[in-house]
């Protein structure tokens, strides 16, 4: 308010941050000049499903930018743990639970990249079965440990039924390998229900639909897998250019695969068995 002559703004240089900042496309030459020609061992969890496509995608990225010779294992989670303390594979993709359980049963793991993919499971059972409180002292498919993302989902949808059904206590639990052997024993009827992945489910209900009723699906109130990439601690300190590489490649295919769905779905029909 008032008379006087008024303040000139102050005038704004260029901020020194911007002007700092590191060329990504130097940033990647470097790192190609350093991990060329090396050899990467990295494993995934379970057979390829919805979240293990970003696993396939980010290795064709570091083999093309990077120029690192990438082998690939499939392997179930805990034979992944095995691998990984063994040194047998140096990096692998697995559930963030599956790498807490890894560090509670002595491993020294650290997840510095995340694959978030998100591959939703249920609790599904064959027709006629169409509400959880039946499958209350019945044969329920589980996977071999219920600390891992199935195991949590199957558990707390069990819990919402009314009465709550407590997964060790009052169901015949079977244990199979992974939820494609779960669903397929849900499928030929040798359990009433039990957990499985969406994207197991999806082929059955197109080609028999009415088959199976999905009782309980794995929303934002039950577990969902986020994959990360989980390495020893020991690992990452002497090897952080390689980890660098193979987080940006993660960072290309998310971008990839938000940008281009059907490159996306194709890539899905080429590496999931029976998609």
């Amino acid at each position: 308010c008032g008379g006087g002559a008024a303040t000139p703004a102050p005038s704004v240089a260029p901020s020194s941050a911007a002007s700092e900042a590191p060329d990504a496309a130097a940033v990647i030459a470097e790192l190609k000049g350093k991990l060329s020609g090396q050899t990467l061992n990295v494993g995934s969890s379970a057979s390829p499903n919805a979240s293990v496509i970003g696993f396939f995608k980010t290795l064709q990225y570091l083999e093309e930018d990077f120029g690192v010779n990438v082998e690939e294992q499939l392997l179930d989670s805990d034979p992944l743990v095995a691998a990984l303390i063994s040194g047998q594979v140096q990096v692998g993709q697995l559930s963030l639970s599956g790498t807490a359980n890894a560090n509670t049963a002595g491993a020294n793991f650290v997840a510095f990249g995340v694959n978030d993919q998100k591959n939703l499971f249920a609790v599904a059972a064959k027709a006629p079965t169409s509400t959880l409180e039946e499958l209350r002292g019945k044969p329920v498919a589980a996977t071999q440990n219920l600390n891992q993302i199935t195991g949590q989902t199957l558990r707390k949808c069990l819990l919402s039924a009314n009465p709550p059904i407590d997964v060790e206590k009052d169901v015949e639990l079977i244990r199979f390998n992974n939820t494609g052997e779960a669903t397929a024993a849900i499928r030929s009827g040798q359990v009433v229900g039990g957990i499985s992945a969406t994207f197991r489910l999806t082929k059955i209900l197109a080609d028999e639909p009415g088959s199976i009723n999905i009782l309980c699906y794995g929303t934002d109130g039950n577990p969902q897998i986020s994959s990360v990439w989980m390495a020893d601690r020991d690992w990452v300190s002497a090897n952080q250019d390689m980890a660098l590489a193979l987080i940006l490649s993660e960072i290309k295919a998310a971008r990839w695969s938000k940008e281009n769905k059907q490159g996306w779905i194709d890539l899905a029909k080429e590496v999931i068995e029976g998609y």
